[in-house]
């Protein structure tokens, strides 16, 4: 594959050089000609190193390094830049702002368009201490007979199949943070009706960023936060509090994400 791409690359500089000259006009047909049936027979090969690129842009989204996944983006443009008549040397202006890999969400219940984030279900947390239950990541449930069914957030109506933290309260959970994320997004509140209010906070390198204050314990009462994060942020930890210390709460953080863009 590297091969017949040098070759393209050849021809295409061969066709740069020649722009401009005094060549016959047979010549340059014949040219292009022959760059269309290399360009055809690369297609193919072409197709499938970009969706090798694309998987592996996504695993290195979801473990977080931005960096990696930013220099794949950057080949992948590379590689789709490479026909007749371009040369690849747009690519790294055409994609110079892409730090995330792009997702979309993973529910119609976050009401959110197409963007840029990484999600923490996708991380693995450094730190996991809940109350009454385990922490559950819901990245798939199925349906009623998941095991974990009971466990998802109940939001606007909805049951919420996905990209959630279950974390009974009270809980404490810890994330390295990802590069170049600026800040972090979620929704937040507890299935449970007539229970303690519970305190959701949000701490960042030792230093709490956000505090929801007590919020009673019901769906209805979903909150959306959005809180900048502090530059080169190195941890987050997700705290859920209730008083007295008690364990009555199904408490959760849906949709949490981080973005590099507001």
């Amino acid at each position: 594959m590297k091969k017949m791409l040098i070759v393209s690359l050849t021809l295409i500089c061969l066709s740069v050089l020649a722009e401009g000259a005094n060549e016959p006009a047979a010549l340059t047909q014949a040219r292009k000609a022959y760059q269309a049936q290399v360009n055809s027979a690369l297609a193919p090969i072409k197709k499938k190193y970009i969706a090798q690129l694309e998987e592996l842009k996504k695993q290195l989204g979801g473990k977080g390094d931005l960096e990696g996944a930013t220099a794949v983006q950057k080949e992948i443009v590379f590689i789709k830049s490479i026909s007749a008549g371009g040369t690849g040397n747009d690519a790294e202006d055409e994609d110079a702002e892409d730090e995330t890999p792009q997702e979309k969400p993973r529910t119609k219940s976050g009401k959110a368009t197409p963007s840029r984030y990484v999600s923490l279900i996708d991380l693995k947390p450094e730190l996991a201490r809940v109350g009454w239950a385990s922490l559950i990541v819901g990245k798939d449930i199925k349906g009623d007979m998941d095991p974990n069914a009971g466990c998802r957030p109940f939001i606007d109506n909805e049951l919420v199949m996905e990209d959630f933290i279950y974390a009974p309260s009270a809980s404490h959970v810890r994330y390295a943070m990802p590069k170049k994320m600026k800040y972090f997004s979620a929704k937040i509140g507890t299935n449970n009706a007539g229970k303690p209010g519970v305190t959701f906070k949000v701490i960042v390198d030792g230093n709490e960023i956000f505090n929801s204050e007590p919020m009673p314990s019901w769906d209805k009462n979903v909150k959306d936060i959005l809180v900048e994060l502090p530059e080169k942020s190195k941890k987050i930890d997700l705290v859920i509090e209730q008083p007295g210390g008690g364990n009555a709460c199904a408490t959760y953080w849906a949709f949490p994400r981080f973005y590099a863009a507001k």
